[in-house]
C-alpha cells in the first residue's frame, strides 16, 4: 500500500433528502482505519455505552476470511458522521474539519488530517473485518469502500439513523434499540430527554420561532452550494455576444486582464470569423464560468475606476470563501453592465449556522459531560426516572439545576434573550464577519456560560445582557486576528469577556488569567 498523504481530496456526489444533504464517496479501508472511530453500544455494569452494537469477533473473522476470496464485494455503504471527536465534542477547528469543496456541479470531500473525527454510524463490522484481512495477509490489496458521509450531524441524529437501519433490518437487542430511539423527541417524555436530546429540541424551536434571533438560520450543515450553483452563467444571460466579445478585446486594463484569464481554446474560437455564433456563445459562457469558479478576480489596481455595486462592496468586505463564486459573478456583471444580465441571487446577508454547533453550545450550558449524563440516565436500575437521577452527580454547568428541574422554558428564554442582545449589538454590523461564523457563535455561547457562572441570580432580560455587552460594540470582529485555525473561537470568547461590564469576584479572577495574553490585542481591536 502506498503512503497516504493529507489533505485528501476525493470526488463526491451530493444527495439531498428529508434529513438534509449528505455525500457519497469512495475511500480505501486503509484511510478509513486512520480517520474514523466507533463506539460499540452495549450494556456494561448496567450502563448503556456507545451508539453501535458490541463487536462480535466471529462476525469480524467471517468478513476477514471473505475479504480474501476472489469474489469478495462490499456494495453497501459505510455510514459516517464527520466532525465529531471520540469524546463526542463538535470539532470547530477549520484546520481539522472535513468539508466539501464545490466547483460548478463537481463536489470534492476534503479530509485535512489523519485525525479521527468521523464516527462510524453503521458498518463497523465490515470495516473491522477488512482491516483484519489487510493486517493478516501480506499480499492483501487495499479495499475501496463506498461511504455515505453526513457533515456536522448531531450525535442524537446519528444514533437515530443507526437504530432505524438496524432495528428494521437486523435483530438488535430491543432494549438497546429503544434506548437509541430515546433520542427521538416524539418517542419519550421530555423529562427523560438526555442533555443532547433537549438541545436538539431547543435548536428546532430556535430555528422555527419567529421571535428567535436564530429564526431560519439553523441548518443541518454549514455549506450550502445553491448560491454557487445560481452564480453560473447561462447563454440567456448574455445580452449581445458580438458586443461582449468586442468589449473584451478592447485595450483597457480590465479587459486585457480578463482576456488573459480565458483559456487558449476559448480565445481562439472567439477570434475565428468562421466559427458559428452559437458555438462562440457557448464557448464564452463556459469561459466565464471558469472565471466565476477560479480564484478571486478582484485586484484593487486593475479594478480602479470600475463602478462596483453595493453588493459587490459588501462581498469584498466579507472576504468569505463561501461567496467567492458569487463575488466573481458580480464583478463580471459590474464590468459588463450592458452586455451581461444581472443574476437574481438570495440575499447575501442571510447567514446560517449548523444544528451541530447550536447543539454543542446549548448542551454545555447544562451538561459538562453529556455522554456520561446519557449513560447515567440509561442505567437499567434507574430507567424511567428521567433527569432526576443526575442530582447525585456534580456538574458546574450553570443551568444544570434548571435542566434537572425540567425548566426547559426558562433555559430557552435565557438563550433567546442573550442572543437578542448579541443580535442587536454585534450581528447587526455587517462588518463583524467572524461573530456570525461557527467560531463566533460557539464563542458567544462560551461567553454566555461564563456570564451565567459568574453572576448569581441576576435578571436575565434582554436589557441585562445588552448592558453587559455594551462595550463589545467597539470590537472589530472583522479583524483577521480571529481567523486563526484552532484558536479563533477562544480569541473571540476572550475578547468578549474582556469587554464585559462585570465586577463579580469569579469574573475578575478569570480576567486576571487572560489579560496578559489577550489584552494588547483587545485594546487594538477596540481602538482601531
Amino acid at each position: 500500500m502506498g503512503q497516504i498523504e493529507f489533505p485528501l481530496k476525493v470526488n463526491a456526489l451530493k444527495v439531498s433528502q428529508q434529513i438534509g444533504d449528505f455525500y457519497v464517496v469512495v475511500l480505501p479501508a486503509s484511510i478509513l482505519e486512520k480517520v474514523t472511530f466507533s463506539y460499540p453500544a452495549q450494556y456494561s455494569e448496567e450502563i448503556l455505552t456507545g451508539t453501535q452494537r458490541k463487536l462480535k469477533e466471529d462476525r469480524i473473522e467471517q468478513i476477514c476470511q471473505y475479504s480474501g476470496t476472489i469474489n469478495a464485494t462490499f456494495p453497501n455503504a459505510i455510514i459516517l458522521g464527520a466532525n465529531y471527536n471520540k469524546n463526542g465534542d463538535f470539532v470547530d477547528d477549520d484546520s481539522l474539519r472535513w468539508r466539501i469543496s464545490v466547483v460548478g456541479d463537481n463536489y470534492k470531500l476534503i479530509i485535512p488530517t489523519e485525525d479521527a473525527i468521523a464516527s462510524i454510524i453503521d458498518g463497523q463490522h465490515r470495516l473491522e473485518g477488512i482491516k483484519k484481512y489487510l493486517k493478516t495477509d501480506p499480499n492483501a490489496e487495499d479495499v475501496d469502500l463506498l461511504c455515505t458521509i453526513f457533515m456536522d450531524l448531531a450525535s442524537p441524529f446519528q444514533a437515530e439513523i443507526f437504530a432505524t437501519i438496524n432495528y428494521t433490518q437486523q435483530q438488535v437487542d430491543k432494549s438497546l434499540a429503544y434506548q437509541l430511539f430515546g433520542y427521538k423527541l416524539d418517542k419519550a417524555e421530555s423529562d427523560e430527554w438526555a442533555p443532547e436530546t433537549l438541545s436538539v429540541y431547543l435548536s428546532r424551536v430556535l430555528n422555527n420561532d419567529k421571535e428567535s434571533p436564530f429564526y431560519n438560520k439553523i441548518k443541518s450543515g454549514l455549506y450550502d452550494a445553491a448560491d454557487n450553483d445560481n452564480a453560473l452563467f447561462k447563454a440567456s444571460d448574455i445580452n449581445d455576444i458580438g458586443v461582449l466579445i468586442s468589449v473584451l478585446r478592447k485595450q483597457t486594463r480590465v479587459s486585457e486582464y480578463l482576456w488573459g484569464k480565458l483559456d487558449h481554446e476559448c480565445k481562439a474560437a472567439l477570434m475565428d470569423t468562421n466559427v458559428p455564433i452559437e458555438y462562440k456563445l457557448n464557448t464564452l459562457v463556459d469561459g466565464l464560468n471558469k472565471l466565476v469558479f477560479s480564484s478571486m478576480l478582484f485586484d484593487s489596481q486593475i479594478f480602479e475606476g470600475v463602478s462596483l455595486s453595493e453588493e459587490t462592496k459588501l462581498l469584498l468586505k466579507m472576504n468569505a470563501a463561501k461567496y467567492r463564486a458569487r463575488l466573481n459573478r458580480r464583478l463580471l456583471e459590474d464590468i459588463f453592465q450592458n452586455e451581461i444580465s444581472k443574476a437574481c441571487l438570495p440575499d447575501v446577508g442571510v447567514w446560517s449556522v449548523s444544528t451541530a454547533a447550536i447543539v454543542e453550545g446549548v448542551t454545555k450550558l447544562y451538561s459538562s459531560k453529556p455522554i456520561e449524563d446519557r449513560y447515567r440516565m440509561h442505567k437499567k436500575t434507574w430507567f424511567g426516572k428521567g433527569r432526576r437521577v443526575l442530582k447525585d452527580y456534580q456538574d458546574k454547568a450553570p443551568l444544570r439545576a434548571m435542566y434537572i428541574d425540567n425548566n426547559d422554558k426558562g433555559i430557552y428564554e435565557i438563550i433567546v434573550n442573550y442572543f437578542k442582545a448579541v443580535d442587536e449589538l454585534l450581528w447587526s454590523n455587517d462588518d463583524n464577519i467572524f461573530i456570525i461564523k461557527t467560531i463566533g457563535i460557539l464563542a458567544s455561547f462560551d461567553a454566555l456560560r461564563h456570564i451565567l457562572t459568574c453572576q448569581e441570580k441576576p435578571s436575565y432580560c434582554v436589557d441585562y445582557f445588552k448592558n453587559l455587552l455594551a462595550d463589545s460594540v467597539k470590537i472589530d470582529f472583522s479583524d483577521n486576528y480571529f481567523h486563526a485555525s484552532g484558536s479563533g473561537r477562544s480569541r473571540v470568547k476572550n475578547t468578549i469577556l474582556l469587554s464585559l461590564r462585570m465586577n463579580s469576584e469569579k469574573h475578575l479572577k478569570l480576567l486576571a488569567g487572560i489579560k496578559d495574553k489577550y489584552f494588547a490585542e483587545y485594546e487594538r481591536l477596540v481602538n482601531n
